[in-house]
């Protein structure tokens, strides 16, 4: 029985490299030599802000010993679905669908978004 899944947002699982990149070069351990340098204050208000989930992997980082895999971020999202709820991913993996949203994302974490 074959499932029809939406389709991918790249061929074959290769995303164009001038449409979307990522950096393979971000490590948890910069960011406490960054909130060393910009203070304490400006930490807890960047924390607050938009980008606050990152910063919140340092926390979760000592506590847990998080660590960052690349290349399976990556992966999942060369194998990228179109789909039109803006806050959920879906990929094709080994013909699975596997959702990510943040539902999954607080539990990966145990993050209290």
């Amino acid at each position: 029985m074959a499932f029809s899944y939406p389709p991918r947002i790249f061929k074959d699982g290769k995303p164009h490299i001038q449409i979307k990149s990522m950096n393979h070069y971000c490590f948890l351990s910069k960011f406490q030599t960054m909130k060393e340098y910009i203070g304490e204050d400006v930490w807890d208000e960047l924390k607050n802000s938009s980008v606050g989930v990152f910063l919140k992997l340092t926390d979760i980082n000592v506590t847990h010993k998080y660590i960052w895999a690349s290349s399976i971020v990556n992966f999942f999202l060369s194998h990228q679905l179109a789909v039109d709820n803006i806050h959920e991913f879906w990929s094709l993996i080994d013909g699975q669908p596997l959702r990510f949203s943040l539902h999954e994302f607080k539990d990966i974490t145990r993050s209290k978004l």
